[in-house]
């Protein structure tokens, strides 16, 4: 599992400074989710669910990935 994920994985050297997440211990998984220039962060984290986006960052929960990425027929 690990050696596929390295695969697809995007290594981001320099992270943007952020400040948005009602948690400060936060701002690094989104200023990484923004430096990836991911199209979703996935997390279970009410508070940074609470964002629902940061730029073209999409914040959903797993159920709403699973539903809109992985089952897109559903």
């Amino acid at each position: 599992m690990i050696g596929g994920l390295r695969l697809g994985a995007q290594v981001v050297d320099e992270l943007p400074e952020v400040h948005l997440a009602p948690d400060p211990d936060d701002n690094p998984l989104l200023a990484t989710a923004l430096a990836g220039r991911a199209d979703y962060l996935v997390t279970g984290d009410k508070g940074v669910l609470g964002l629902q986006a940061v730029e073209n960052t999409r914040i959903v929960t797993p159920r709403q990935f699973l539903e809109e990425v992985v089952r897109p027929d559903r």
